[in-house]
């Protein structure tokens, strides 16, 4: 009793090839996208690291100009009336 030929014939054992070939071929150009979408992110996020950096240097300046403002409107006297009971009215 012979086997059956159907699967182990040239022609089917070309095509599983090639199909592989082409497959290996897909894999590549994906990861060479994936690369080149990293390069690009890598670039975003130094960007976004500068803005940020730049964002805490600006808030910084912003407290620490509210910080001397508080302290001067401690430093000056009310001007309010007090009440009876020893409030501001």
């Amino acid at each position: 009793m012979d086997p059956d030929p159907g699967i182990m014939e040239p022609v089917f054992q070309y095509g599983f090839a090639g199909f592989a070939m082409v497959l290996f071929g897909a894999l590549l150009w994906l990861v060479k996208v994936v690369l080149a979408a990293q390069k690009g992110s890598d670039q975003v996020i130094a960007n976004n690291t500068a803005a940020l950096n730049s964002l805490i240097t600006s808030s910084d300046e912003a407290r620490n100009e509210s910080r001397k403002v508080h302290d001067q409107l401690l430093s000056r006297p009310c001007l309010l009336p007090r009440d009876e009971r020893g409030r501001n009215a």
